[in-house]
């Protein structure tokens, strides 16, 4: 039987990237492939958030030696504070580093994928957001790219 698994192998690795220490004593809160929160609560702090955008794909006929390979494009949400004060600024501009530490240290994402990088134009934006009914909020949209290579299972 062929395994149609794609991104269901490998999309909750994500959430090792983004489970940083928000140098507050606290842990990015994450959640997994099928996990869609209702509420943030970010007074508890950080959460991440994760989707794929546009995908691109290349596969060959049945039997031929053309790989069968996605490349995943997606974003991550990561909502860091309850309110859009100024005095938050320097603890947002403070995950810069954090994020780039974290993408670095799994470009393989545990060997699930070949790999995941941050997109090279505008890979971390900072932007006001609002989730669901909670009030608008600073966050960094992360843009990254997942190299997904299904030869020989799909």
């Amino acid at each position: 039987m062929t395994d149609t698994r794609t991104i269901e192998l490998w999309f909750d690795a994500l959430n090792t990237v983004w489970a940083v220490d928000d140098g507050r004593r606290r842990t990015v809160r994450t959640y997994r492939y099928n996990e869609f929160p209702d509420a943030l609560n970010l007074g508890e702090g950080p959460a991440a958030i994760n989707y794929a955008v546009p995908i691109k794909v290349t596969y060959g006929a049945p039997g031929s030696s053309i790989s069968t390979i996605i490349l995943w494009q997606g974003q991550t949400e990561l909502h860091l504070t309850a309110d859009v004060a100024k005095s938050n600024l320097g603890y947002i501009h403070s995950f810069y580093g954090r994020i780039l530490v974290s993408a670095k240290a799994n470009i393989t994402l545990g060997g699930l994928v070949q790999y995941f990088v941050l997109e090279e134009d505008n890979p971390m934006v900072p932007e006001v957001l609002q989730y669901a009914n909670e009030p608008p909020h600073h966050a960094i949209i992360i843009r990254w790219t997942v190299k997904q290579d299904l030869s020989g299972q799909i």
